[in-house]
């Protein structure tokens, strides 16, 4: 539109050369913002039994990751009990700043490139309401049959076990099924993985995360692709403990996301250990290792002004039994600093007290989510069992050992339904 579909003239050549450069994506993978808070010093307890005070407790960051799939090709129940032996305990750990960097946000700086407006072309941008630098950038993959047009028999796409996907993805398995997707295990035939051990080519198994054929799940499966593409782009995956993506594409109307696969999430492998009677896993010096990995995680995601949103035992996946390694996984409530902030985030049991009263939130409202994650696995009861708003926030003042702070109730949009003028709780009768 406007003189860049019909000119040819210099200037118009200049203009879209600009804008090129502002599409280009990130301009580097550095950090953007100020400098993280202070961590609140009550939850110092996350470095662990005696590291504070013993010299020779040391954490080793190097990636635990890298092992053959032969090592540990087990996820099933068999094979479980064997992969975890006292001595395969992980070091408790001595940063102690790391919660400090993960409750501390910074602010969004990636994409403030200024570009050339064409100003005879009468845009919003050109009339002062907003920058092309503001704009971003990405291209969807569509995958089709050729020569055949139509709609698919059913909106509900079901893979099965043996078929190949989208020309690539052999099935093997359903993974699970959530509110707007299921997963899938599957061997990626294009891929090749040279064994360490015997030298081997081998083609490597991902996970396909095929969303629902609705406007609402595809819009934001679109969001959560930009997150794992900024996550994938400004930092090293296995590093940071966050899952990382692979690729994404559209086939048979419904959008795809691959990612690598993991083992099972905290919550399917606790519950797997209570049902079998096992050796308990969630010891204090492996719950210590799994928080120190999640803070990298957050740590990581705040510096580029992200908040998850929805840190919960179903979304830490492991890694590696043995090593009690975990990752991070689904962003697709993730939002960002900047966003319009809404009381529809994080699952009840984990959602922060700044959000359940209306108060401004940040990257903290994820640090007390791991916290009742943690406390969850260790003793294996939901920390915060309720039944309704009311009976969650009185559960906290009496875990806690103390009402909310001033502020918190002062601020809150949504305080004044739970709390009276004094500061006390109260439910209405009958709700």
């Amino acid at each position: 539109e406007g003189g860049g579909a019909t000119g040819g003239s210099p200037g118009t050549v200049a203009e879209m050369e600009a804008a090129r450069k502002v599409f280009g994506g990130l301009e580097d993978g550095s950090d953007a913002g100020g400098e993280g808070l202070d961590a609140d010093a009550g939850l110092a307890e996350a470095r662990g039994p005696q590291a504070a005070d013993d010299p020779r407790v040391e954490i080793d960051d190097d990636d635990d990751s890298e092992e053959s799939s032969s090592e540990e090709d087990s996820s099933s129940a068999e094979g479980m009990s064997s992969e975890y032996e006292d001595d395969d305990e992980p070091p408790a750990h001595q940063n102690g700043d790391l919660l400090a960097a993960a409750t501390g946000s910074r602010s969004a700086g990636t994409h403030a490139t200024d570009a050339v407006v064409n100003p005879n072309f009468p845009t919003a941008f050109a009339a002062g309401k907003g920058r092309l630098g503001d704009l971003e950038l990405f291209h969807l993959p569509i995958i089709y049959k050729s020569h055949q047009t139509g709609f698919e028999p059913t909106k509900d796409l079901t893979l099965q076990p043996g078929s190949v996907f989208a020309g690539q993805y052999l099935v093997q398995n359903e993974l699970g099924t959530a509110a707007f997707s299921t997963a899938y295990r599957c061997i990626d035939l294009q891929s090749g993985k040279i064994d360490e051990d015997t030298g081997e080519e081998y083609h490597e198994e991902v996970c396909l995360k095929v969303i629902k054929n609705t406007k609402d799940f595809f819009d934001q499966s679109l969001d959560e692709i930009k997150v794992l593409e900024l996550i994938r782009q400004t930092g090293k995956c296995d590093e940071n403990n966050c899952v990382e993506m692979r690729t994404f594409f559209y086939h048979r109307e419904h959008l795809v996301i691959v990612t690598e696969l993991l083992r099972q999430n905290l919550y399917e492998f606790g519950k797997f250990i209570a049902e079998n009677d096992e050796p308990p896993y969630f010891t204090r010096r492996r719950l210590c290792y799994i928080t120190r990995q999640i803070l990298v995680a957050l740590r990581f995601i705040h510096r580029r002004g992200l908040v998850h949103s929805d840190v919960k035992p179903e979304n830490i996946l492991l890694a590696s039994y043995s090593r009690a390694r975990v990752k991070l996984i689904d962003f697709g409530s993730s939002c960002y600093l900047t966003d319009r902030q809404s009381s529809y985030i994080q699952s009840r049991s984990y959602r922060a007290p700044e959000v359940v009263l209306g108060c401004k939130y940040d990257g903290k409202i994820d640090v007390w989510s791991l916290g009742c994650v943690i406390a969850e696995m260790y003793t294996g009861e939901v920390t915060f069992q309720n039944d309704s708003v009311v009976t969650m926030l009185s559960r906290i003042e009496s875990v806690t050992g103390g009402a909310f702070p001033e502020g918190i109730i002062e601020g809150g949009r949504q305080s004044g339904q739970f709390f009276t003028g004094s500061g006390l709780l109260y439910e209405k009768a009958g709700s």
